[in-house]
């Protein structure tokens, strides 16, 4: 970039700046509706006056391979705490 371009786009920011102050427009003040029931995919609470909603985009599995800094007796013993079947691989949800 040069200096012709950058003084450029200098002056059309702050002439856009400029305009958006001259119009009169601000950030958005609406609020969001509240959600009243539990849908798949969606988890809402609430957290005081705030809610909270927890969206699950789909699950995977992982394979020992991806695994890091382990060994397979590490794993075989994660397996059995968690009911899950020798040979299976760990889910990720």
């Amino acid at each position: 970039m040069d200096r012709r371009h950058f003084i450029v786009g200098s002056a059309m920011v702050a002439a856009g700046a400029a305009l958006a102050s001259s119009l009169g427009l601000s950030k958005a003040r609406a609020a969001a509706p509240q959600g009243t029931k539990q849908a798949p995919g969606y988890y809402r609470t609430k957290v005081g006056s705030i809610e909270i909603v927890a969206l699950s985009d789909g699950g995977m599995t992982l394979g020992d391979e991806l695994m890091l800094k382990t060994d397979a007796e590490t794993l075989a013993a994660a397996r059995e705490k968690n009911f899950i079947k020798a040979g299976k691989e760990f889910p990720a949800y």
